[in-house]
C-alpha cells in the first residue's frame, strides 16, 4: 500500500509546525528519536531499531515518547484526532516491507517531514554551507524545498543555540 506523504500537510505546513516546536522547546529524547529516524537508511526504521539507537530498553518507550512529539505536531497541523488511532502516523507511515532481519514492522518518515527538517537544518552535520550568492557556477548544490527565496535570509540554527546554552549557560 502506497503512503500519501502529504495526507496531513505540505512540507511548508510541517516546517511551520517544527518552527513552533523548536521555539517552544523540545525534550532531548524527542529530538534524539527524530534524529535517529531521520538518519536511518531511507529514513526507515523499526521501533526496536530506534530504541537501540537512543538507548531505550524496547520499542514501547519509542512509541510513547515519539507519539508525544507527533501529537504536538498534529495539534499544530490542526489534526484533532489520532489518525487510525496512531499519533505517529502524522510523522511516519508503514513502510511497504517489513525489516528483513527482524521481521518487525518498519516505519518511514513522511516526505514533508524530511523536507521540513532538512530546510530547518535541524540535523545538519555541522559542515559549512555556502549561501547561494557564494556558490561558484560549477559548485554542487543540494535540492531544497519547493519555494523560491529572492532575498538573503539568515536564521539561527536551533540546535546550535541549544548546544551553546548547554555548554555556556544563558548568562
Amino acid at each position: 500500500m502506497t503512503m500519501n506523504h502529504e495526507e496531513f500537510g505540505s512540507s511548508d505546513a510541517y516546517y511551520r509546525a517544527f518552527q513552533v516546536i523548536l521555539s517552544e522547546g523540545i525534550p532531548e529524547n524527542h529530538l534524539t528519536l527524530l534524529r535517529a529516524h531521520f538518519h536511518a537508511p531511507a529514513h526507515t526504521a523499526t521501533w526496536a531499531q530506534l530504541a537501540k539507537e537512543v538507548g531505550y530498553a524496547n520499542g514501547n518507550a519509542v512509541n510513547l515518547q515519539y507519539g508525544t512529539l507527533a501529537s504536538r505536531v498534529a495539534k499544530l497541523l490542526r489534526i484533532g484526532e489520532a489518525p487510525k488511532g496512531f499519533w505517529l502516523y502524522v510523522l511516519a507511515g508503514w513502510a511497504d516491507k517489513r525489516d528483513v532481519p527482524s521481521g518487525h514492522t518498519a516505519f518511514i518518515l513522511r516526505r514533508p517531514v524530511i523536507e521540513a527538517l532538512t530546510q530547518l537544518g535541524v540535523f545538519s552535520d555541522g559542515a559549512i554551507e555556502l549561501l547561494p550568492d557564494e556558490l561558484g557556477a560549477s559548485a554542487a548544490i543540494r535540492e531544497g524545498a519547493r519555494c523560491q527565496v529572492l532575498v538573503n535570509a539568515y536564521e539561527r540554527n536551533p540546535e546550535a543555540r541549544r548546544r551553546c546554552i548547554a555548554a555556556h549557560g544563558t548568562a
